[in-house]
């Protein structure tokens, strides 16, 4: 499984495949395009990377860790700021994922 919600990206890990005793989780990810430093290689600037930002058992785990990078990430000083960029990231994730068909 992979879902993409703006910059982050969630995958599953492990499958039917998996012995039962292995770690069958999600991991959340970020999306970020490769800047310049004194280690990177001139052919990777500005080439999109995934950084791994959380290992989690469930898949709510995974959005709440989202909803907490979304938070950190933002200049929200009161909890109606805070209310707003919910409703944003829920808007986000109905328009990629809305159930209702495209005409």
């Amino acid at each position: 499984m992979e879902v993409k919600i703006g910059q982050f990206i969630i995958t599953s890990t492990g499958d039917e495949d998996t012995p039962a005793r292995s770690h069958r989780g999600f991991v959340l990810k970020k999306v970020a395009k490769v800047r310049k430093s004194k280690k990177t290689k001139p052919e990777n600037i500005g080439k999109e990377k995934e950084i791994d930002l959380g290992y989690h058992v469930t898949f709510e785990q995974a959005m709440q860790n989202l909803v907490n990078h979304k938070l950190r990430e933002s200049d929200a000083k009161t909890l109606d700021e805070v209310k707003v960029l919910i409703w944003e990231l829920k808007a986000e994730i109905k328009k990629d994922y809305s159930l209702e068909k495209e005409e």
